[in-house]
């Protein structure tokens, strides 16, 4: 009889384990930081914008971090520089892999030439609403990163 019941609560603690191990999708851990690039191509009154810009995401604890953009955008005939960072803070967690922020503000570099309607434009792949941000961070092997928005998958990323 007691060897009886010492299998069954084995046997219970072994599925359990392996349970666990199946559904156990590790969470970001901070400081997360994380660089990549991106390239839209997306239309502003009748006019095509080409963006190409590097990414780099920074969460420092589950309170603040930042976004920053740096590259070149073509628009309307112009080849302009973008350079900006969105300063975030108050950091919720929706679920295991989406995190949602406060954008505390919007720093533009004294080298950025680019038509605030452009960032704007950027901003609606990214915004929750107009002040919040909203990732999902979707680790697919050691490292590397999918960087989603509520509208579609953002870009590849390598932590650092």
């Amino acid at each position: 009889m007691k060897r009886y019941i010492s299998l069954s609560i084995l046997s219970v603690l072994i599925v359990f384990f392996i349970a666990a191990g199946l559904f156990y999708k590790p969470s970001t851990h901070y400081p997360f930081k994380c660089y990549g690039f991106i390239e839209y191509n997306l239309v502003l009154d009748n006019k095509e914008v080409q963006l190409n810009l590097s990414q780099d995401i920074r969460l420092y604890d589950d309170k603040t971090g930042e976004i920053s953009f740096s590259g070149r955008v073509m628009y309307d005939n112009r080849n302009t520089v973008f350079n900006r960072k969105i300063m975030l803070t108050n950091t919720s967690r929706l679920d295991e892999d989406t995190l949602k922020f406060t954008i505390k503000k919007t720093v533009k570099s004294l080298s950025d030439n680019t038509p605030d309607d452009v960032y704007n434009l950027l901003m609606d792949e990214y915004v929750a609403s107009q002040h919040t941000i909203q990732i999902d961070l979707i680790e697919i092997v050691s490292g590397l990163w999918v960087i989603g928005s509520p509208t579609s998958f953002i870009m590849i990323c390598q932590a650092y």
